[in-house]
């Protein structure tokens, strides 16, 4: 949940700056392909991934919570980008999955992939920083 609402914040820029730009008929295809499934994709890694920061064995440093925050939203740019290209190269008649997949992590990367990394490793450090803030309780 934590790292699903990080998600939200390159989310809220695609929001302000493109789906202004697709059409009526499309609306609902880019909503659930470029932000509910990004989104799901980002909390099913929090849970897996980032939960290990909640645990003072597995993360012992901010630096290695912040690495985890940066891994999560890196992969989660990237299944995200391989399930939107598999998208398109099964809706498209003439669109190569491997061409979709290159523009999409080429073009992706400059848009928001580089806010989506930033935002991953400030969570993953923000959520340490949480962590090591309350006492222990047993």
């Amino acid at each position: 949940m934590w790292f699903m609402a990080a998600a939200l914040i390159p989310l809220l820029f695609i929001i302000g700056n493109f789906l202004l730009v697709a059409s009526e008929s499309h609306t609902l295809e880019v909503v659930i392909w470029f932000m509910i499934i990004p989104l799901l994709i980002s909390g099913l890694l929090g849970s897996l991934i980032g939960a290990g920061i909640l645990d003072p064995f597995k993360v012992t440093s901010g630096w290695h919570a912040a690495f985890r925050g940066f891994v999560i939203s890196v992969l989660s740019f990237l299944l995200s980008s391989i399930l939107i290209s598999a998208w398109d190269a099964y809706n498209n008649e003439y669109t190569s999955f491997i061409g979709t997949l290159f523009m999409m992590l080429v073009i992706g990367s400059m848009v928001i992939g580089w806010l989506a990394a930033i935002v991953g490793t400030f969570a993953g450090w923000l959520l340490y920083q949480h962590r090591t803030s309350r006492p222990h309780r047993l």
